[in-house]
């Protein structure tokens, strides 16, 4: 009986694991992550700013039906913007408790042409609660990161990243092919979603 309850109460313990793994995972690079997120939020904030003007206009008494209309609320910018994303990219900094770490398309030793390519990174927190975790040996790695995007930090200006699991997949013998192929997958993953919608 002892083994029952015992199983019973691992099985508890991790419905949110189990939960979040059943999600649908959206495969993207950091820097169309960015670029999503960034571009989401300057709309979110342009349409604050209009509201604002829409009501202070109608304080001062603007009855002009066009300038009136409030849009949909704000659920409909975000509507576009993934929740659970599945990341394939380079570690370039490992923090010293080995519970955060940033990510990017590109190594920290790799001169690329485009500098704003350079600053492309995303925070990945979490780390020693999700499977996997990483070492301080993991900066430079390429890495596999199931996540829920969390949002901008707007005191230290990066987009966050709640890890669900993390896998270092330098460690495997085939990484290179696992490098090669992922530029591959997105292209096939964005001809089927161009396909269905």
């Amino acid at each position: 009986m002892n083994g029952d309850c015992e199983t019973s109460q691992e099985i508890k313990k991790q419905p949110i694991l189990n939960e979040a793994l059943c999600e649908t995972f959206v495969k993207i690079t950091v820097k169309e992550l960015l670029e999503i997120y960034r571009e989401k939020d300057r709309k979110y904030n342009n349409q604050i700013k209009q509201e604002i003007k829409c009501i202070s206009g109608w304080s001062q008494g603007d009855s002009d039906p066009q300038r009136s209309k409030l849009s949909n609320g704000h659920s409909q910018i975000y509507q576009h913007k993934p929740e659970f994303v599945w990341l394939q990219a380079y570690a370039i900094n490992v923090s010293e408790d080995c519970d955060t770490f940033q990510i990017s398309d590109t190594p920290n030793n790799k001169i690329l042409p485009d500098p704003i390519d350079l600053t492309a990174s995303v925070l990945i927190v979490n780390c020693k609660s999700a499977p996997g975790g990483i070492k301080e040996s993991t900066k430079g790695n390429y890495c596999q990161v199931l996540g829920q995007v969390l949002g901008f930090d707007k005191a230290h200006g990066n987009l966050r990243v709640w890890a669900i699991k993390v896998a270092d997949l330098t460690k495997l013998p085939n990484c290179e092919v696992l490098k090669s192929m992922w530029p591959n997958e997105l292209i096939e993953v964005r001809t089927l979603e161009n396909h269905i919608i």
